[in-house]
């Protein structure tokens, strides 16, 4: 029994639509992943800047402070002069607390409002060096933070991982039906 050649161009013409929805799907897809990785890594470059901001300022105002602790006046001055200093501080700091999540990044979220506190609070209780410990803390956090943010911008998101080994699987499952199958395709396309 043969099969009449009209059933062969239907049959490829569904298999093109099928084929041609599927890459643009896929394409839809990776599109969105990518632009999510691009938004990704535009976050990472603006908390590592908010990041180096907040501790400069904060090494700066601090370093001052504890300088002039004992002398009431030159604290006054130091106020005044400095008011776009602890603007900046200000601002990095809620910026920074705007861009973390206060559940995943807690322990970050918690080192910086020390910081804050170390040039916010009216009392001088502190030294430069437990200012610098607190600066290495955010700084190490911040790094393995960032580091795992990287890492999952380098491999993709969900989607592109899922389709990309759905694609190979739909290119390699197709070979090894018609492999496996030769033998039986042979016969029955045989004269």
């Amino acid at each position: 029994m043969e099969l009449p050649a009209t059933v062969f161009v239907a049959g490829g013409a569904i298999i093109a639509s099928l084929i041609t929805g599927l890459i643009t799907f896929t394409n839809i897809l990776i599109s969105k992943d990518q632009k999510t990785s691009e938004f990704r890594q535009d976050w990472i470059d603006r908390v590592r800047d908010e990041v180096s901001v907040f501790i400069s300022s904060v090494a700066d105002f601090t370093t001052h402070l504890v300088d002039k602790k004992d002398d009431q006046d030159a604290l006054d001055k130091l106020y005044d002069d400095n008011m776009k200093l602890t603007s900046e501080i200000v601002r990095s700091y809620n910026s920074l607390r705007l861009h973390l999540n206060k559940v995943d990044d807690k322990e970050i979220v918690d080192i910086l409002g020390e910081l804050y506190e170390f040039a916010a609070k009216g009392e001088i209780d502190f030294e430069v060096k437990d200012v610098t410990k607190k600066e290495n803390e955010l700084i190490s956090l911040t790094q393995d933070m960032l580091k795992e943010e990287w890492t999952r911008v380098k491999a993709g998101e969900k989607t592109y991982r899922f389709m990309k080994w759905f694609g190979l699987s739909m290119i390699i499952a197709p070979l090894l039906v018609i492999a496996m199958n030769y033998q039986y395709i042979a016969t029955f396309l045989a004269p």
